[in-house]
């Protein structure tokens, strides 16, 4: 826990108190004192380090937009830390069908497009598709629908 004591230009003094809970999250406290350093007001609130800092807290891949799609979607993911991404899309056999993203992303959130073609720019048929996204030990595997 850690304790900061601050005077504000009114000359009110606060006490405030963070306590980390875990990684990215934990409880703050802002007490405001007295003249003689008594507790006059008290306030708490969680707080996470996606709150303070705009950044996921977590990896995380999520449904792609449209679902059912034609002829564009858009694939949303979040990422905690700067980190090599592939983002993939294979077909119901496996077979890998387009590359969408094969590099050093930073932290934050990130949207991809995929097209409905495959590495060579040929339009895929209607069907079921699979997208993987690989970001450090994270996997996921959703699940998406084009329809011609």
């Amino acid at each position: 826990m850690s304790n900061i004591i601050f005077k504000e230009k009114d000359l009110k003094a606060y006490l405030v108190k963070v306590k980390k809970a875990g990684k990215s999250d934990g409880r703050i406290t802002v007490i405001e004192l007295t003249d003689d350093l008594s507790a006059a007001k008290t306030e708490s609130a969680d707080f996470s380090s996606e709150a303070i800092q705009g950044l996921p807290g977590e990896y995380r891949l999520d449904q792609n937009y449209p679902n059912p799609f034609n002829p564009e979607t858009e694939i949303s993911y979040q990422l905690p830390e700067a980190v090599q991404v592939r983002l993939t899309i294979f077909n119901l056999s496996g077979q890998k069908i387009r590359s969408l993203v094969n590099a050093e992303m930073a932290a934050g959130r990130h949207v991809a497009r995929w097209d409905g073609k495959d590495e060579s720019g040929v339009d895929v048929p209607s069907g079921v598709y699979f997208y993987t996204l690989e970001a450090g030990s994270f996997i996921d595997t959703k699940k998406m629908t084009l329809i011609k």
